[in-house]
C-alpha cells in the first residue's frame, strides 16, 4: 500500500508526463478517486458511474469495480 505523499508524488508526475487522468483505487472504502489533468479530483463510490469519455468509452459503474 502506497502512503498519501507517494500517491500525490505518482499522480504528479503521471498528469506532468501526459496522462489524461489517474484513478486511485480503494478497496477498504469501495471508492474510485478520478484526478484529471485539469486539476480537480472527483470521488466515486458504489451506484456512481465513471465517464470513460477521454478514453472514447461510454463510462464504468464502481459496482463493476469491486462485483
Amino acid at each position: 500500500s502506497n502512503s498519501e505523499r507517494q500517491l500525490r508524488e505518482l499522480v504528479a508526475l503521471a498528469l506532468n508526463n501526459g496522462a489524461v487522468e489517474v484513478w486511485i483505487v480503494d478497496t477498504d472504502k469501495k471508492s474510485v478517486t478520478v484526478m484529471r489533468r485539469e486539476g480537480f479530483a472527483t470521488v466515486f463510490t458504489a451506484g456512481a458511474g465513471i465517464s470513460l469519455a477521454a478514453f472514447g468509452g461510454d463510462g464504468l459503474a464502481v459496482d463493476e469495480i469491486f462485483g
